[in-house]
């Protein structure tokens, strides 16, 4: 266990109109399996997500061998921040500490009256005495007050005025695509079998191919169903033309909180707008399961196409900001987009046996 001194950093908080100086607190690097309070915290902070909890960690853990580790700081008490990591491992870089591997978006959990600026330095501490080379957050809440490392554009959508009228928000596009989608007579099923799960699998497969990028190995979907989709924790919702999976998109829950992790289809149905129905039926399901938003997931500056699909959902649009930092150096780090390169030219011709052997190796590497 890594303890920090409590100690004055100089920052102000803002509280009820009067500035005052916050004393940080005593920060801890802890294995989040031994806190016994670790989801219900995170299920009481409205930032929190199912990518800060338990399960989370579970599956990337169980997937690729990473170790889990988290901050988390107290005062007088009661809790100020809490931020999940895993240590990732691999040749020749050593271990580094990432929040959090195959995570689109997971920033710390800071309560109500703690400034964000206060917990960097205690987080390059901590990272240091873990024997880390480098530490990675992914979504800085103004943690680090630098150029970001990377950029991506986030979209979520506010699911309290519920399906009639956020129907009647969404852009002319999306409307038509879910009236052909069921003139077409499509039909849709909410799953958490994993019979779904492997159906969606192919689709997925089908879909990584085509963008030119190696699919997930299915052990990792395979404990995505086992700790998150049998407890109840999310769904696969699948659309069928004539019997056949033609779109499916994996949607995970934690809270009020739901989030589209994945979603593919095929290219040869693209025309029946499977993608639009499947969406709208997610947006039906979280509304009225009392979810208060639903998160569209990170997307590429470079994707133009997929920005504008997200936003036809009328959903509201921010940039995520990853920081990366390298601890030996005491520099950050730039880092870039990795979705787009020469690399999609090969995949997209390699045979899919051997796609998924090289994506198995790789994403435990980079991820």
């Amino acid at each position: 266990m890594v303890v920090l001194p409590e100690r004055d950093r100089g920052l102000k908080c803002d509280q009820e109109g009067a500035t005052e100086r916050f004393p940080w607190p005593t920060l801890e690097l802890v294995n989040p399996f031994h806190v016994q309070e670790w989801n219900s915290l995170c299920a009481a902070h409205p930032g929190g997500s199912l990518f800060h909890s338990i399960e989370w960690l579970r599956v990337l853990g169980q997937t690729y061998g990473f170790k889990a580790a988290g901050l988390l700081s107290r005062r007088d008490g009661e809790h100020c921040a809490l931020v999940p990591f895993m240590e990732v491992r691999s040749w020749p870089s050593g271990s580094r500490g990432v929040s959090l591997p195959f995570t689109d978006l997971c920033p710390p959990l800071l309560w109500p009256g703690v400034p964000s600026t206060g917990l960097w330095p205690g987080i390059v501490e901590c990272a240091k005495r873990a024997g880390w080379g480098t530490v990675e957050v992914r979504g800085d809440v103004g943690l680090a007050q630098s150029l970001p490392s990377v950029a991506f554009f986030g979209h979520e959508l506010d699911l309290t005025p519920g399906p009639e009228k956020l129907h009647g928000a969404f852009d002319d596009s999306i409307r038509r695509g879910i009236r052909k989608a069921k003139r077409e007579g499509l039909e849709t099923e909410i799953s958490g079998e994993l019979t779904a799960v492997k159906r969606y699998y192919q689709l997925h497969c089908q879909t990584r191919k085509r963008h030119g990028m190696p699919p997930q190995p299915f052990k990792f979907f395979a404990n995505l169903h086992e700790e998150v989709l049998k407890p109840g924790l999310g769904c696969v919702i699948t659309a069928f033309h004539r019997g056949l999976p033609i779109a499916a998109a994996l949607f995970v829950q934690f809270g009020r909180r739901a989030i589209f992790k994945f979603g593919a289809s095929n290219q040869r149905y693209q025309d029946l707008r499977g993608n639009n129905l499947v969406m709208w039926e997610a947006v039906q399901w979280f509304a009225r399961r009392g979810c208060a938003s639903l998160s569209f997931g990170r997307t590429s500056k470079a994707n133009a196409g997929l920005r504008r699909f997200k936003l036809g959902w009328a959903a509201r649009e921010e940039e995520i900001h990853y920081v990366k930092y390298d601890l030996r150096a005491d520099a950050f780090m730039q880092d870039e987009d990795r979705a787009t390169g020469w690399h999609n030219r090969v995949f997209r011709v390699m045979p899919m046996t051997v796609a998924r052997m090289i994506g198995s190796i790789l994403y435990r590497r980079f991820a």
